[in-house]
Formats: structure tokens, sequence, C-alpha cells
């Protein structure tokens, strides 16, 4: 081959620098008539394309909505599985350093990335993306955070696989997970008024360390609680730390709020919070006891006021569904009036025997005599007095359901009558009945039979 024939454009191939160099290094697997046939495959496929525009992720996603609707819907979950397996196949492809996860959620095609190495790379943010970039990326080395932020003129080097992702969403969100280490939390919280400690169910997550602070984020309960904890590394100080407690009542959504799992141990450990109760903490990392800290908070956190709110108005309202054996569903997102709430609170305390009164004033109440001896009544009597509504009781909102509680029953006791010294077997006469220091009005539904304790 001469030389001009060996320079001549027809005799080049396009080769990246890895795959140029296993060739140069290996003329036997790869002759020139591979190469030439390569050359002439590429070429064709590059000619049939010629004046159309290249696929883009959205384009992908429409013709696979068209396919998919026109299968069975026998075979459809067989399909999408098929795609999201060629999809990993073919990402992975591109940088074998990591493993590719796919799925598509409410219209949006997520792709997870987990690296398998360590891999460097680069981005190429624009100017007025710069700050944001920043704070969120200084977020991550200081504390361990995740990274959440817009990809919008976003270009990124030392990946091909995160170039291509990149390069085919005209708008996304990248969001970088710290991965942490499994850890464990024991907390125990300490009354503020007896001092006695009481160990909570452990909590189970990760811990995130940055060049400043460490934190844990764990949960408890089936993930009806979870812990958030920050501390900072450069004091030793209980009083720089973090701690938070959220209640998550997703988990309870629907379910009837009469048998909610691990309701009572939520509402105790609030109860606690809202009290003032100390916490004491140890985090475990792999097995192995990290650090321990204790916590006195001042006053309670407008979190836990908050959560202590809403589970003192779910554990009223499961009282009146219990007494009226009824079935409500519970709403994760449901927000009440403070009136709403006084008139379940009301309710509540009818049912369990705590709606009672001082009675100040008399009371008037009509008799039929039928004592043997008239004379019995002749003298100061002192007794009780029940008086029976005919209407039923109030309306009241529970977890948006409206209930209709029963009519109310109102009890008077300790009350001092002195009834007319002449009177007849048989008589009706109009009493005035006036309270001794010890008289108590209590009020209870009629179905109910005797107040609860």
């Amino acid at each position: 081959m001469t030389p001009t024939q060996r320079s001549s454009i027809s005799n080049g191939i396009w080769l990246c620098n890895n795959c140029s160099r296993l060739i140069d290094n290996d003329p036997a697997s790869f002759p020139a008539e591979l190469l030439h046939r390569w050359k002439a495959q590429a070429e064709t496929l590059a000619a049939s394309r010629h004046g159309r525009r290249h696929l883009r992720p959205k384009d992908v996603q429409d013709q696979m909505k068209m396919v998919l609707g026109a299968l069975p819907p026998s075979v459809q979950d067989g399909a999408i599985a098929n795609v999201h397996r060629a999809s990993k196949a073919a990402l992975e492809s591109l940088d074998r350093r990591f493993s590719v996860e796919t799925s598509f959620v409410r219209g949006e095609s997520l792709y997870t990335l987990n690296a398998l190495e360590t891999v460097p790379f680069r981005f190429k943010v624009p100017a007025h993306r710069a700050p944001e970039w920043r704070e969120q990326l200084r977020g991550l080395l200081d504390h361990g955070r995740r990274v959440k932020v817009n990809t919008k003129d976003v270009k990124i080097e030392g990946s091909d696989l995160m170039a291509h992702l990149f390069d085919g969403v005209e708008q996304g969100t990248l969001e970088i997970a710290p991965h942490g280490v499994e850890a464990a939390v024991r907390v125990s919280l300490r009354d503020a008024a007896t001092g006695k400690d009481r160990e909570l169910e452990p909590f189970a997550g990760r811990a995130y360390a940055g060049v400043k602070t460490f934190s844990v984020d764990a949960q408890s309960l089936g993930g009806l609680l979870r812990l958030g904890c920050e501390h900072d590394l450069a004091a030793s100080a209980s009083d720089n730390l973090n701690l938070s407690f959220e209640l998550c009542t997703d988990v309870w959504e629907g379910g009837d709020i009469r048998f909610l799992p691990n309701f009572q141990a939520a509402y105790d450990l609030f109860a606690a919070l809202a009290a003032g109760a100390a916490v004491d903490l140890e985090l475990f990392a792999r097995g192995l006891k990290v650090c321990r800290a204790s916590y006195a908070p001042q006053a309670a956190a407008d979190h836990v006021r908050d959560a202590y709110n809403r589970l003192g108005y779910l554990r009223r309202a499961r009282r009146v569904a219990d007494f009226l054996n009824r079935s409500i569903k519970y709403k994760a997102d449901l927000r009440f009036t403070a009136e709403q709430h006084v008139a379940l609170a009301e309710a509540a305390d009818i049912i369990e025997g705590a709606h009672e009164g001082k009675l100040t004033s008399d009371v008037e109440a009509t008799l039929t005599l039928t004592a043997d001896d008239p004379e019995v009544l002749s003298s100061k009597v002192v007794g009780e007095l029940l008086f029976v509504g005919s209407d039923p009781g109030p309306q009241i909102d529970v977890y948006g359901e409206v209930v209709q509680m029963p009519a109310i029953e109102i009890r008077v006791t300790n009350v001092v009558a002195r009834p007319p010294k002449k009177i007849k077997r048989g008589a009706t006469i109009k009493v005035t009945w006036k309270p001794t220091p010890q008289a108590r009005c209590t009020y209870r539904y009629q179905s109910l039979g005797v107040p609860h304790n």
C-alpha cells in the first residue's frame, strides 16, 4: 500500500481512543476486511438517518405508550419490564462503573445511578445557576446532605452515561444522595417531673458525615416516627445537637381510626416531649457505639406541639368512634379548626365521664308522690335528679364525616329539698332543690348507660 493509499480517507475509520489502541495492538483479531465491513455498516446507518432529528427520551416514551396501549392488559406488565431491562442494559453499556435502575412515575422518567467505584467527573454549570449549585454541593461536602438541583443548560464531563442523560433531557432534576452507613439509635426519655427514664422502640436508618457535621436519619414503629439529628463536629457540648422527631402518619392513610397500629406509643412520646421530657441518645454504626448525647429542650418545639395536637384530636376521635361502634377512615392531610377540636373534646369528655360541673344555682323539679307515708317527705330531703333530653345530641365533624351524637342525660347529685308540710299520696308538687357544697352535674349520652371513668 502506497503512502497516498494509506492516508486516503477511503482507508480511514473513526474510532475512540480506547478502541483504536485495542485494534492497533491486536491486528490478528481485527483484520482489514473486518474494519472495512464495520465502516460500511456505519456509513449505511448514518446515511439512513440523514436529515432526521435524533430521537429524544420523550420521543421514545411516546412511541412506547403507543405500542403498549395496543397490547392486551395481560401482557403489558411483562412488556414494560422488558423495556426497563433493555434500558438498563443500554445505559450501563455506556459506563460500566455504574449500575442503573429505571422507572416511570407520574409521567416522569427516573434514572438511579449507583457508582460501583470512584467516578471522577466535572459539571459545567452556566453562571446564572452557579450560586444554586454551589450552595447545594457545599451542603453535601460540609454536612452530608442530599443535593437536588435543576439540570437545565448543565453539561457534564467524565462519564458518557451521565453526559447522555444530561444531553437528552431538556428539563430535569439531579439528586445526589450520600450513601451513609447503617445506623441504629437507642432513645430514652427522662420525665421532667419524676426523673424516671423510659426507653423507646429502637430507631434504624443511616448516618451521614460531612467535614463540619454528622447527621442521622432513622425511623421507628414501621415508619410512623422519624428521628432527625445533626451535630456539630467542632463542638462537644450537647447544646450543638439539633434534634427533631417527625410524625409520619401517611402509613395510617385510609385505616380505621379505632385500630391504627402503634398509636399509643406515638401519643405517649409526643405527650412526654410536649411536657418537657429530656432525651438521651446512643448512636450505633455497624454495630459499634459511636456516640452518646443528651438533649434537654427549654420549651417544646413547634413541630412537637403540632404533632401532639394532631394526636390529641385523633385520640378523642378514636374514643367517639369506639363508643358509637363506627368505622371512620384516617386522613393524613386533614386540617381541623379549633372549634371542631373543642366540639370533639367535649363529646369525648362526656363519653369518659369527665364532663361535669359544680352546681351553684337552684333547680326546680315537679314530683308525683308515691311514698307510703307522706310524712317522710315532710322533712329535709337530700337526693339526686335525672334530666333526660328528648332531642338528639349535637352533630360533630370527625375527619370530615358528620357524626350524630345521642341525646344527653344530666344527673344532678347532692341537692336538698324541703317539700310542703301537708301533702297527700299521689299529689303533684313543685319542689325547689338547693345545691349543697358537694352538688355536681354530670353529663352522659343516653345509650352509654353509666359514665366511663
